[in-house]
């Protein structure tokens, strides 16, 4: 898990799912530090445990991977491929735009997807990750960025990564939210690879998928880095 992280979100609640006799389980769920992970215990009949579970560790994999990346020399990180492709530190930049404005989006359908919660019932079930896998492979689905989501090179990698480690945070917080599978409650259209309409598990999930997508890329400039050096 990330490391020397301060405390950034807290979303914590109790739940007992009950039998005709007996207590399955108690569901906690806990975001303080980023170098604490949160945990979701959930009961395999528990709606929406595994899309959770997944999303969750999805998540968890690819900020405790990415965040790695700010440890890196300087000259590595400022290295510019000779495709004339970003930086480390641009892709770096990039990942938290981009998280940025997915997160707007993300909040404002939890928000719609929990109001529903009170008057509508998840229907049984999961919600489909497996056909989103598709995003972390740049040679199967094209994605031109938009303008907004290019990097600028006018902050330092600390404060990047300070953004990085919020939007981690509150990843897992708006996960920790929807433990119940109101996320399945609301969809938004997803242009990207013609997704179409995803449910909040699924872009929570879209999200992480994104950062793993620029894992090649990243290594990628760091071995022509090593070859020059």
């Amino acid at each position: 898990m990330l490391r020397g992280a301060e405390t950034l979100a807290r979303a914590e609640t109790e739940a007992h799912i009950r039998t005709d006799n007996n207590t399955i389980r108690k569901t906690f769920v806990s975001c303080e530090k980023l170098n604490t992970t949160v945990d979701i215990h959930l009961h395999a009949t528990y709606m929406y445990a595994n899309t959770i579970g997944t999303v969750q560790r999805t998540i968890e994999e690819v900020y405790s991977s990415v965040d790695t990346w700010f440890d890196k020399p300087h000259a590595m990180r400022a290295f510019r491929p000779s495709n004339n492709g970003w930086t480390i530190d641009e892709i770096l930049e990039h990942i938290t735009l981009t998280n940025h404005f997915l997160l707007i989006i993300i909040r404002k359908g939890m928000e719609k997807a929990l109001r529903r919660s009170q008057t509508q019932q998840p229907s049984d079930g999961e919600s489909d990750l497996h056909f989103m896998n598709v995003v972390c492979y740049t040679k199967a689905l094209r994605w031109a960025h938009p303008e907004h989501m290019t990097p600028q090179g006018k902050e330092s990698p600390e404060a990047i990564r300070h953004r990085m480690r919020q939007q981690y945070a509150e990843c897992l917080a708006l996960l920790g939210q929807l433990r119940n599978g109101e996320g399945s409650l609301h969809t938004v259209r997803m242009s990207v690879g013609e997704l179409g309409k995803i449910d909040m598990y699924q872009w929570l999930y879209f999200l992480a998928l994104h950062i793993r997508r620029h894992f090649d890329q990243l290594h990628a400039a760091a071995c022509e880095w090593e070859n020059h050096n």
